[in-house]
């Protein structure tokens, strides 16, 4: 029998959030003019150090005040999300080693807003900012697995459960996205009814975002209410993942 989703869930507590940092302003339209030139000027002689400076005043320092805010709201809430500005956001530096795409950048910044306990490749939801693709959501995007296979157990028991909390959350976010298997895993029938689930290898919801939304303070409030919008949804992966 499956464990309802309602189960009690982490909490970060205000005291464990002690952070000195400004007020996000919005993200601006020089860290935004910067993200589409580098999208045009894939290369690394590009990045000089005047640029890179304007990277980091305008991009990664927003980021990570807007992460040190929402973790605080987080707390006074009691939203089982734990973001770090010191640890939360991804390089600009792409990693090419197994690429056949060989440009050295990403277009975009990205950061991870992790559920309490989990690490960057852990469960949690997503931010990610770029001109005119800007988009907050998350889930379960890395399972090992004994996590996948965990859920599977879970989702096989008991599917009606999981597709109630995806019609909810479907309404406010895309349909459940992720990369599947072509065949079903061993151990369960064709004909299973939990079949279009059971093949999913990934599960994750996203919801995309003006550019100008990103530019204002309003992002913060937008954030926390899209994090307790997917709450439902990260606890039932985090309880069938984790066990």
């Amino acid at each position: 029998m499956a464990r309802s989703t309602s189960s009690k869930r982490p909490r970060a507590s205000a005291e464990d959030v002690t952070l000195d940092l400004p007020p996000f302003p919005g993200f601006d339209r020089k860290g935004f003019q910067f993200l589409k030139e580098i999208a045009q000027n894939n290369v690394r002689e590009w990045l000089t150090d005047e640029r890179k400076s304007i990277y980091r005043d305008h991009l990664v320092e927003p980021m990570k005040q807007l992460l040190g805010e929402l973790r605080m709201r987080f707390a006074e809430e009691g939203l089982p999300y734990t973001p770090d500005p010191a640890a939360s956001l991804f390089r600009l530096y792409r990693d090419t080693r197994f690429s056949k795409d060989k440009r050295p950048f990403k277009t975009n910044i990205g950061a991870v807003v992790p559920f309490k306990g989990e690490g960057k490749e852990g469960l949690g939801n997503y931010l990610h900012i770029q001109p005119g693709s800007c988009f907050y959501g998350g889930g379960a995007y890395f399972m090992e697995p004994a996590g996948l296979r965990s859920l599977r157990e879970r989702l096989a028991a008991d599917p009606a459960a999981f597709r109630k909390i995806l019609a909810k959350v479907e309404k406010e976010f895309s349909p459940l996205q992720g990369e599947k298997l072509k065949r079903g895993p061993a151990g369960y029938e064709k004909d299973h009814p939990a079949m279009d689930l059971l093949l999913y290898t990934q599960m994750w919801i996203s919801k995309q975002f003006p550019d100008k939304l990103a530019m204002s303070r309003e992002l913060v409030d937008w954030i926390v209410e899209m994090s307790r919008k997917s709450l439902e949804f990260n606890i039932y992966l985090h309880d069938a993942i984790r066990g």
